[in-house]
This record gives structure tokens, C-alpha cells and sequence, in this order.
């Protein structure tokens, strides 16, 4: 992930299966959110996703397997 923020930062790992999810948010002093930015890996890989694609309204996720 090529980011750079400066000031207040949360970052938000979230791991299932060989998957992992990167949220790294900027905030001002108060905490109000300014930027958010995501990655997702499967292993060690970066999967490629588009600019600007906000993840934080995933709750869950679901695999499906084929039979």
C-alpha cells in the first residue's frame, strides 16, 4: 500500500482464510474521518481493486464451494 498520512491514523486489520484486509484511515484531532484507504491480500499477494473502492460496509463474508 502506498500510503502516506500524517497526524491521527487508525488502521483496521481484519484476517479470514488467507485473505486480509488493510483500512487505513486518516482523522483529524477530533476524529472525524478525512481519508480511508484499503487493500486486500490473499496470501502474500495484493489483489488489484479500483481506486477509491470503500470497503468499510463489509460485515461479512461468505465462501462459496463448489460440489
Amino acid at each position: 500500500m502506498d500510503i502516506s498520512y500524517e497526524g491521527k491514523v487508525y488502521i483496521l486489520i481484519t484476517e479470514f482464510e488467507d485473505y486480509e484486509i488493510f483500512e487505513v484511515t486518516s482523522l483529524d484531532e477530533i476524529g472525524t474521518i478525512l481519508d480511508a484507504k484499503y487493500a486486500v491480500f490473499h496470501g502474500e499477494e495484493k489483489l488489484t481493486m479500483k481506486n477509491n473502492l470503500d470497503l468499510s460496509s463489509i460485515r461479512s463474508v461468505h465462501k462459496h464451494i463448489k460440489n
